[in-house]
């Protein structure tokens, strides 16, 4: 089986067993450490905690799969995701790891398009 297939339902089980962010539960200082800012942004995911072994993480429904693979090859732990939606997930970002300019637009790749024009003009 090719690895992409492999991937995809490796994404598509993460999904399935996701459940739905829930700010009232906090952020450790602890499971924040694991990821820098631009690891964060980057790949769509905010540590939440760390119970039982296992990262607690916060996601969006479309950066999921940067998330997975994120944390499959990087983080060396088993993650479970929880999911937020791009604004929710946009502003955790932004509350846990500012970096000025970034917002939501990073996930559909407008705020580099901007980046990119400004220099260009």
């Amino acid at each position: 089986m090719p690895p992409d297939t492999i991937e995809r339902a490796w994404i598509e089980q993460t999904q399935e067993r996701a459940t739905i962010f829930d700010a009232e539960r906090g952020i450790e200082d602890e499971a924040r450490e694991l990821v820098v800012r631009r690891q964060a942004w980057q790949f769509g995911i905010v540590p939440l905690r760390v119970d039982d072994g296992y990262l607690i993480a916060a996601t969006s429904r479309t950066q999921l799969p940067r998330a997975v693979r994120f944390a499959t090859r990087v983080l060396g732990m088993p993650v479970q995701f929880e999911i937020a939606d791009d604004d929710e997930l946009s502003r955790l970002l932004a509350l846990q790891y500012p970096i000025r300019g970034m917002d939501k637009s990073i996930f559909d790749g407008t705020v580099f398009a901007g980046l990119f024009s400004r220099r260009a003009a």
